[in-house]
């Protein structure tokens, strides 16, 4: 039985969720939502690699812990076929052209690092609500606000 082997294009992340605070798991939730969004629609695969080419967030360790990053992988045969036809060369040049596109957008952008911010709080905010009964005193109700 013969394998797909992949290749990996390291693209990044937002930098939103830092790993070693205590909000890192809400963040990266956070952080993948966002650029999930913005990969799909300003870097949809084009036609020709899909079924060769994924996105993936690829798990890391560090002394902190485990971090995520965006890498996209590819098939090998690409980088294999390289030497064969103009077709080939001109097809891996394209699909190098593509990913270097998608690994130089700005990941780290005000724009998304707000986006992901007022994600965040809507997700996550707790909101402290007032409620009056006349026959109880005040009381605080803590919802957690989930859309």
């Amino acid at each position: 039985m013969i394998t797909q082997q992949w290749n990996t294009w390291y693209i990044g992340c937002a930098g939103f969720a830092q790993l070693g605070k205590d909000d890192y798991s809400r963040k990266l939730i956070v952080e993948k939502i966002v650029i999930n969004k913005i990969i799909d629609k300003k870097f949809p695969i084009p036609d020709e690699f899909k079924g060769n080419l994924y996105f993936h967030w690829n798990r890391n360790n560090h002394d902190f812990g485990t971090y995520y990053d965006l890498v996209a992988k590819y098939s090998n045969d690409y980088e294999n076929n390289v030497e064969r036809t103009d077709d080939d060369m001109q097809a891996w040049e394209r699909l190098c052209d593509w990913l270097s596109d998608v690994e130089s957008y700005d990941w780290e952008s005000q724009e998304i690092m707000d986006k992901c911010g007022t994600l965040y709080r809507e997700m996550y905010t707790m909101e402290v609500v007032h409620q009056k009964d006349e026959d109880q005193d005040d009381d605080l109700e803590i919802m957690r606000r989930i859309d």
